[in-house]
C-alpha cells in the first residue's frame, strides 16, 4: 500500500494502517533530526512528538498538494526549529550530508580526485550555510531533497514565482561567494 492508501485507512479507523504509517516514518523522521545536528538522545523523544502530532493532524493531509513525505518534512521542520530556539542555537541547512552520485569517488579516480572533489563539496557546504535562511532553504530543498519548484512553494508556503526569484538570487549570491575562495574558484 502507498501512503496515501495508508493515510486513508488510518482515517477509517484502521489500527493496521496507523501502525504501518509509523513504522515507515519513525526512522526518517528521527533520521532527518539528526541529520539536522540534533542529538540522537533528543532525536528518538522527538520523532515520537512529532508522529503523535502528524497522527493527529491526520485528517488535514491533502495528497493533491503534497506527497505524505514531504507534509511530514513539514512537522519535523517545525519541531527542529522548536528544538534550536530552546537551546540558543540554529540549526546547519538540511541535508548537505547527502551527495549526488555524480560526485561521488569512482574506482578510476586517483586519490588527487577524490581530495578535491572532497575538499570542492566541503566548501560548497560552507557557502551554502552563508546564504541568508529565505535563500538557502529553497536551494537545499531544490538541490539536496530535489523537489520541484512547485513542491518547495508548497513546503515553503511561497508563490512559485518567490521560490524562483529566490533560487536565482541564491546563485548569484553563490557566484559571487565562489569567486572570493581561489580554491574553489580554480576548480569551476
Amino acid at each position: 500500500m502507498d501512503d496515501a492508501q495508508l493515510v486513508a485507512g488510518a482515517l477509517a479507523g484502521k489500527a493496521e494502517c496507523y501502525d504501518e504509517l509509523y513504522r515507515r516514518y519513525r526512522g526518517r523522521v528521527q533520521g532527518w533530526m539528526t541529520r539536522d545536528g540534533m542529538p540522537e538522545s533528543a532525536a528518538e523523544d522527538r520523532a515520537q512528538k512529532v508522529l503523535a502530532a502528524v497522527c493527529r493532524k491526520l485528517a488535514r493531509f491533502d495528497p493533491s498538494r503534497a506527497m505524505f513525505g514531504t507534509w511530514v518534512y513539514g512537522f519535523v521542520r517545525n519541531e527542529l526549529f522548536s528544538y534550536w530556539r530552546e537551546h540558543g542555537r540554529h540549526p546547519e541547512p538540511d541535508s548537505l550530508d547527502e551527495i549526488p552520485e555524480e560526485c561521488l569517488p569512482s574506482e578510476s579516480d586517483g586519490p588527487e580526485t577524490v581530495h578535491e572533489r572532497r575538499q570542492v563539496q566541503e566548501g560548497v557546504r560552507e557557502l551554502v550555510c552563508l546564504l541568508p535562511a529565505k535563500l538557502r532553504e529553497p536551494v537545499v530543498l531544490f538541490w539536496f531533497k530535489e523537489m520541484s519548484v512547485a513542491e518547495i512553494a508548497r513546503f515553503l508556503k511561497r508563490p512559485d514565482s518567490t521560490v524562483r526569484d529566490q533560487l536565482k538570487e541564491a546563485m548569484r549570491e553563490l557566484r559571487e561567494l565562489i569567486a572570493t575562495r581561489p580554491d574553489l574558484a580554480a576548480m569551476r
